[in-house]
């Protein structure tokens, strides 16, 4: 039995260190599919911005030995499906992505397993919503943009010892970042599915999904570190955006399929909020004409809350992709499984 991975993750030292798991198979590269010529002159025009090149299929002739699957960036979600369709006899699949979205709907219907990226991947992230919250509550994307005017401006600020932070959605990163919020001297609420599960550190108090909305009115700032699921797409709607308390900050490091981002445009524009940051969209990259690049306090950030030094986000995913093949290899149930009717 074969495994199939991207090119750049078959380094020396992961064929060493999977031979080191038990693994005796062999090793099939993804390559980066060539853009065809019309995309390569879009992109030089700046008409299509993706940058995705997607990955080529294994040989036929290959496709049958393949057992193991790892989905990492920047396989779009169309190459995803056909290669995992080219594969008769997958038995596992592991995403490195903090979204498991796109992997699960490539894999529905059959008999396959699915792990995600575990706590190791989640670091980058629980920095990057703690530097939104910062940035936020102490104005800098406004002191950024009056720098750049030569504009002595002091835009207002505030306090974050005291502030009241929701977080929705307590995996990885949620946890993590309701611990820095808590270091930081805030209150935190937290929502999850399985509040039988208890509160992680930093997290105060746990409420209940079916009290979410009447608790919205409390909160300074409302975290999303949600999955994309039945339950969560659309959540944050007019009305929940309406019984935020005024003034308060909305952030988004989950995904962007949870925000009705017309309701938030128009909250923003009538000044109910205090503002928000969305690191993700329903659509990426954000088309130039998006009404959301002209909302006032609106603050985007590119998908780029998992981005970290080169190669240190590869290292973690392999460390962690390595230890569950040492379980695959030895019939051993795997971490960090994901049910993918669930979606998480």
């Amino acid at each position: 039995m074969d495994m199939l991975l991207p090119r750049r993750f078959l380094t020396d030292d992961f064929r060493t260190a999977a031979r080191a798991a038990g693994w005796e198979g062999g090793f099939q590269t993804l390559t980066p599919a060539r853009p065809g010529r019309l995309t390569r002159i879009r992109r030089r025009l700046g008409l299509d911005r993706t940058g995705h090149p997607g990955f080529m299929s294994p040989a036929p002739e290959d496709s049958d030995r393949v057992r193991v699957l790892m989905h990492a960036w920047p396989m779009t979600e169309e190459s995803l499906a056909q290669i995992a369709s080219s594969l008769p006899n997958l038995s596992w699949v592991h995403t490195t992505y903090a979204g498991v979205e796109m992997a699960a709907r490539a894999i529905a219907g059959r008999d396959v397993l699915l792990t995600r990226a575990g706590p190791g991947s989640a670091e980058m992230p629980i920095e990057h919503a703690t530097a939104m919250l910062l940035a936020m509550a102490r104005s800098l994307p406004e002191h950024f943009v009056a720098t750049s005017r030569r504009d002595w401006a002091v835009p207002p600020a505030r306090r974050l010892g005291g502030s009241t932070v929701l977080v929705l959605g307590l995996g990885a990163i949620g946890s993590g970042f309701a611990r820095n919020a808590s270091a930081l001297g805030c209150s935190v609420l937290g929502v999850r599915r399985r509040p039988d599960l208890g509160a992680p550190d930093g997290v105060d108090q746990l409420i209940e999904l079916a009290e979410l909305r009447s608790r919205l009115g409390e909160c300074d700032y409302v975290v999303l570190a949600l999955p994309a699921t039945d339950e969560t797409r659309d959540l944050v709607d007019a009305d929940f955006l309406a019984r935020m308390k005024p003034g308060a900050v909305l952030l988004n490091v989950g995904r962007g399929e949870t925000v009705v981002e017309e309701a938030l445009a128009e909250s923003l524009r009538a000044g109910h909020l205090g503002g928000a940051c969305l690191d993700v969209t329903r659509q990426e990259p954000l088309p130039e004409n998006s009404p959301l690049y002209a909302c006032p306090g609106l603050w985007l950030t590119h998908h780029t809350a998992y981005r970290s030094a080169p190669g240190r986000q590869e290292v973690a995913s392999q460390e962690e992709f390595l230890v569950n093949l040492e379980r695959f290899v030895a019939g051993e149930s795997l971490l960090h499984l994901v049910d993918p009717t669930r979606g998480y």
